[in-house]
């Protein structure tokens, strides 16, 4: 790993107990320049916007930001005995972690649910044609991926300090590879749940009759 997780530069100033949090992190942030291959790509010609575009987007679903300063500034504070930037940022991302659960749970139990009865009125609605199927199991086993990836990346979250965090990252977030495969797989449950909920509406909605219906059974 670079020099940069090093020890603090020469002639840095002690922390400040009473700054908040937020100015704790700018002052980190001050001091201790982030390694290239965890900030955000230049952007210049076409490729390098492509790869802005897929960096803020890919962050701002890991992390809930578009870049990585918060977990940079949250490991060096750890670093420095302080780790309450630690907690803010696990704290923040077990809360989108526990809502991507809450909404694949429900999801899941709806298409199992279309998988295992028949529509109440199949000339209304009707879901059991071979695509409707095929979108609806789909989206089944989409949802079960993301809330196995949400789990385990809640306990992942939840076990592991800073320092064990920071210890990995020669592994985890050793080069821009790393980097991208790490947030990719906490982002991995958000991606699976959302086209999943799309498969789920195209099942479903796939074979609906209502304008039929309307026409035979309308007054």
């Amino acid at each position: 790993m670079s020099s940069n997780w090093a020890s603090s530069p020469s002639g840095a100033v002690m922390k400040d107990k009473e700054k908040s949090l937020g100015e704790k992190e700018k002052d980190i942030l001050r001091r201790y320049k982030m390694a290239s291959h965890f900030e955000i790509p230049s952007g210049k010609g076409l490729f390098g916007q492509l790869q802005w575009v897929a960096f803020t987007y890919v962050c701002f679903i890991a992390y809930g930001h578009p870049d990585m300063k918060q977990l940079w500034a949250a490991l060096r504070l750890e670093e420095e005995g302080d780790d309450s930037g630690w907690k803010e940022f696990v704290c923040g991302m077990t809360d989108r972690l526990h809502n991507v659960q809450v909404v694949g749970g429900l999801l899941l139990a709806t298409s199992a649910l279309f998988l295992t009865t028949v529509p109440p009125s199949p000339a209304t609605i009707d879901y059991t044609h071979h695509g409707s199927y095929i979108c609806i199991v789909s989206a089944f086993g989409l949802l079960i991926g993301s809330i196995i990836c949400a789990v385990a990346a809640v306990l992942m979250l939840s076990q592991a300090s800073a320092f064990q965090l920071r210890t990995s990252s020669q592994v985890w977030y050793r080069n821009r590879t790393c980097v991208y495969g790490t947030t990719i797989a906490l982002a991995g449950p958000t991606f699976s749940a959302a086209p999943a909920t799309i498969l789920l509406a195209f099942g479903v909605h796939s074979k609906l009759n209502i304008l039929n219906c309307f026409l035979t059974h309308g007054p």
